[in-house]
């Protein structure tokens, strides 16, 4: 009987803790039982969890009814404030887009010598100069490749940085000829194709040889210290500046490359590796004295555009890109920063290399109902979020995913910026606050923001931002009559999407859905989960 008993004690306890496992596991495929325990807690620590989403201009939430909301205003935004300088990249050529235009790209870079002349006889006995080549390594490219490219080298005629300047920001609008430091009637003192398959240049090819121009001699004359040979035919005048990056970079202050004016607008633009870009001279070296004719050596010398070790000198250089939008359905679209009004746009257009990009501006609809969260429970006076999902799609994406066309999407997504970032100052590249770019070395953040594949769109983890939005909303204080002004709002209500910071000068170009959900199968998207507390 106690055996019995202890049976019948052990099932009783068995069976209990299979309904307390069912009513759990049950619970989990409903609603969260809150209650449990509730009386342990403070009455203003009691929290309930929820998630809200603005979807196809709906925002819907379990607890209510789905209600009109649109997120945000989508405007075209272009500004010549973008900064080049210290790219990682040198991007040159020439390209046609029939969406986005045409883009012209050209670089100017200070360049230091890897060799220094012996003090007493430079760089010999009237040496001879043999060629000049251009070094280069193609990284990426965008556009038509079999097209050859002209372009001009000029050899800067005044300083790049000024010795009291306090800073040495450029910006893509660049030209050396408006910034003085090139005369409007300057020749190039060399010039080169690339790619140029018909003399087997290609776009592998690392070594290109210039051609020489009018202006070419001076120029090497001056290189080589031999604008005026000693009374001994010897190339030392001048020598000291080799021995010095200052005084290098005041002789020769820096070159100027840019694509020739009959070049087609249709080729390609490449992306450089800029340790792999200079320039290689090859000459030979005289017998000293009656033998003149004899060749005793050979010149090797190279000239970087950027020089690790050289500490302040020699490492300056800039980005310089021209974009045209004439010939494109932009060119009547309203989009420079200086316009008071921008008119809004279905189709959101991000470019790199300091091109057009899409400004997203939250309506008052969208700010006053994320201010209203906790509106159908007035007793929760405070919500905190706990993720904030922000997406937008290729423009011919859906938001379901069975019914994408890889094979339709595969180009728009080869074509498309691989991570784009969110910034609420653009021209400052200031992120929103899950954004802080320049902490990725060490800390590794939910932002996330690079292309689904998949799904052929962006994500963005934005929950601090929101977060941030919300606390200014909820500062605010009804008037009289209940209304609320948005203009006194304490954080930005204005976003940027564009390449991520350390890609701005990406040679691809993404083009997204806007907000308009009638205009668009997959309008952008944003789903919160949030914490309403007591």
């Amino acid at each position: 009987m106690k055996n019995y008993n202890k049976i019948h004690s052990l099932l009783a306890t068995s069976a209990m803790v299979v309904v307390l496992m069912v009513m759990t596991f049950t619970g989990c495929t409903t609603t969260a039982d809150y209650t449990l325990g509730e009386e342990f807690a403070p009455s203003n620590q009691q929290m309930i969890m929820r998630t809200r989403s603005y979807k196809a201009g709906m925002v819907r939430e379990a607890s209510t009814e789905e209600t009109p909301c649109r997120i945000f205003e989508t405007r075209l935004f272009r500004t010549d404030s973008v900064k080049s300088n210290d790219v990682k990249r040198f991007n040159i050529g020439i390209e046609r887009d029939e969406r986005f235009g045409v883009r012209r790209m050209g670089f100017v870079s200070q360049f230091l010598h890897m060799v220094l002349p012996n003090d007493s006889i430079g760089f010999g006995y009237r040496p001879i100069y043999d060629s000049m080549t251009m070094q280069l390594l193609v990284d990426t490219f965008a556009g038509d490749t079999t097209k050859p490219i002209k372009y001009n080298v000029y050899w800067l005629t005044e300083d790049l940085v000024k010795d009291d300047a306090t800073d040495t920001v450029f910006y893509t609008s660049y030209d050396p000829r408006k910034a003085g430091h090139l005369k409007a009637d300057a020749e190039p003192v060399f010039t080169f194709t690339f790619p140029d398959q018909a003399n087997k240049v290609y776009t592998g090819s690392t070594t290109i040889r210039m051609k020489e121009t009018p202006s070419t001699k001076a120029f090497i004359d001056r290189l080589l210290c031999m604008d005026k040979l000693d009374e001994n035919g010897l190339a030392n005048n001048n020598v000291e500046v080799y021995k010095s990056d200052s005084l290098f970079l005041k002789t020769f202050k820096g070159i100027w490359i840019e694509p020739a004016e009959d070049n087609p607008d249709n080729a390609a633009v490449y992306s450089l590796s800029i340790e792999d870009t200079g320039m290689q001279f090859y000459g030979r070296v005289r017998n000293a004295g009656a033998d003149a004719d004899i060749i005793t050596d050979t010149l090797n010398i190279s000239y970087v555009f950027r020089n690790q070790y050289s500490g302040k000198w020699g490492n300056v250089w800039a980005q310089s890109v021209k974009h045209d939008y004439s010939t494109t359905q932009l060119a009547n679209l309203p989009m420079d920063e200086s316009l008071d009004e921008r008119a809004e746009v279905q189709i959101a257009y991000v470019d790199g290399c300091g091109g057009v990009v899409t400004e997203l501006y939250f309506t008052d609809e969208f700010l006053l109902s994320l201010r209203d969260i906790n509106s159908d429970d007035d007793e929760y006076v405070t919500a905190a979020i706990n993720q904030a999902q922000l997406r937008f799609y290729l423009e011919e994406s859906d938001y379901d995913y069975t019914k994408l066309d890889p094979i339709a999407l595969a180009e728009a997504m080869n074509k498309a910026i691989p991570r784009l970032g969110l910034y609420t100052d653009y021209k400052n590249l200031t992120p929103v606050l899950d954004y802080m770019y320049d902490q990725e070395e060490t800390l590794i953040l939910d932002y996330n923001g690079y292309l689904n594949r998949s799904r052929a769109m962006y994500e963005m983890n934005i929950s601090a931002y929101i977060q941030e939005l919300m606390n200014a909303l909820l500062a605010l204080e009804p008037d009289a009559n209940g209304n609320i002004d948005l203009t006194k709002l304490q954080a930005p209500r204005t976003m940027y999407i564009a390449p991520e910071a350390e890609n701005q000068f990406s040679l691809s170009r993404s083009i997204l859905q806007g907000s308009n959900h009638e205009l668009n199968r997959a309008s952008i998207e944003l789903e919160l989960t949030y914490t309403l507390v007591k």
